[in-house]
């Protein structure tokens, strides 16, 4: 945890390098401290495990069932999960970025949980039908919209894109998310439409399929 923190600590520090550094100097920077860079992905193993075996714990209870007794429980889900997650994820709008981890690494979590309550309520009093479909197809296309969110943020506020780091108004924050939301939603409906899911997804599961061809044919 300690090591984990120090990591935290000097990517904090490491901003000028994504504020001022051009394209290359960030190309250099990831593959100089590419392992450093890949600590996060290791510390946060463990709470996707821990989320992982949540939404089996769940399942298994019957949370997203079609009948009265997951109907409840989604109930308390989004009680529960809304009601302490919002307080303490609204800690990161505290100056000073004290709560920057905690609410990242910690309380996000917990919000994730009331948002499984929330989007079934969503669903089953038909609210909002065409968003859900929008968020349906960026569920779709996951893979090729995280990758796409991320291209977008790069170009934003990269001192190579528009530089629009640092962005300290909150609200300017918001209406970023927003506006890169709204494309990804553009975006996953066009590739829905024309290929059925997202190019990402679509080279995923022909290069995992090709094996059982190539063996089909030797068989046939």
């Amino acid at each position: 945890m300690v090591n984990f923190w120090v990591y935290f600590i000097s990517m904090k520090n490491d901003e000028t390098m994504y504020i001022y550094g051009g394209y290359w100097d960030q190309v250099i920077y990831r593959i100089n401290n590419f392992f450093t860079l890949r600590e996060e992905a290791i510390g946060i193993l463990f709470m996707n495990i821990a989320l992982y075996i949540i939404g089996i714990k769940l399942l298994r209870k019957g949370a997203f069932q079609d009948n009265e007794e997951g109907r409840a429980l989604r109930k308390k889900l989004l009680i529960w999960g809304i009601g302490i997650g919002v307080p303490l994820n609204m800690l990161i709008l505290v100056p000073g970025e004290y709560f920057d981890f905690p609410v990242r690494y910690l309380f996000a979590p917990i919000l994730s949980i009331g948002y499984i309550g929330l989007l079934a309520l969503a669903v089953e009093r038909g609210w909002l039908t065409w968003i859900m479909a929008r968020f349906e197809a960026i569920g779709k296309t996951a893979l090729s919209c995280y990758v796409l969110q991320n291209i977008i943020a790069a170009v934003l506020f990269y001192s190579w894109g528009f530089n629009f780091a640092p962005m300290n108004n909150v609200y300017a924050v918001f209406l970023t998310w927003i506006g890169i939301s709204i494309a990804m939603m553009i975006v996953a409906h066009l590739f829905i439409k024309t290929i059925g899911t997202g190019p990402l997804e679509w080279v995923w599961r022909n290069l995992s399929y090709r094996p059982f061809k190539h063996s089909k044919k030797q068989g046939s």
